[in-house]
């Protein structure tokens, strides 16, 4: 028979799992990551932590938000997407409506809050990028192809006179 426990839940309430002597324990550990993505310096998933993680802690683990580029007033915690282990199947769940927290950290107050948010296991933040970033990244995906055909022009130009 198999049985599937919540360490996190285990350690933070102390509770006691009865065991026998034939018993055996498999401890999976990977449905415990909280997933940073955006405009991060560091985009990775983070273990979570037995004691739990604040948003400000996993905010300064990956580096910070890259100021340059993110937008700090539209940080996303995107919750529920994952609702865990199928562990008789050994697939993963996933839900169509998640729940989304959205934290405006360009004020004290959302740096404040972002100290007391808990995030859980599987959860993802989100930081979007600046709404001039979008266009100055097409902007760079353009400009080669401008350059060239300037520099082409400008060659033939040249050549013709």
């Amino acid at each position: 028979q198999s049985t599937l426990i919540d360490l996190n839940q285990v350690y933070a309430e102390g509770l006691d799992i009865p065991l026998q002597s034939s018993d055996r324990l498999l401890v999976d550990d990977t449905a415990n990551r909280v997933f940073m993505v955006g405009e991060f310096d560091q985009q990775t998933s983070l273990p979570y932590a037995v004691g739990g993680l604040s948003l400000s802690d996993a905010l300064a683990t990956v580096g910070g938000v890259d100021l340059a580029t993110a937008d700090t007033s539209k940080i996303a915690v995107i919750r529920g997407f994952v609702n865990g282990h199928d562990f008789d199947q050994g697939g993963v769940q996933t839900s169509t409506h998640p729940k989304i927290y959205t934290l405006d950290m360009s004020t004290p107050t959302g740096l404040l809050l972002a100290n007391q948010f808990r995030l859980q296991p599987r959860d993802v933040v989100f930081a979007p990028p600046a709404s001039f970033v979008n266009f100055n990244r097409a902007l760079a995906l353009i400009l080669p192809s401008i350059n060239a055909i300037t520099s082409s022009y400008l060659l033939y130009d040249r050549v013709g006179n």
